[in-house]
């Protein structure tokens, strides 16, 4: 359904891109969320048995 939404926008020149090329003020954030990601996959490898 949004597929559909989105070509017919496209297709009608309706669409916005107007953003910006690169911002590295998230970076940090993003740093984070990978850790804990990585860690809550070892927790749960590590409540598996042998």
């Amino acid at each position: 359904m949004m597929i559909v939404l989105a070509v017919t926008r496209i297709s009608k020149k309706q669409g916005q891109g107007h953003q910006s090329v690169a911002s590295i003020g998230g970076v940090p954030n993003l740093f984070g969320v990978c850790v804990y990601a990585f860690m809550s996959s070892l927790a749960a490898v590590a409540h598996y048995p042998n």
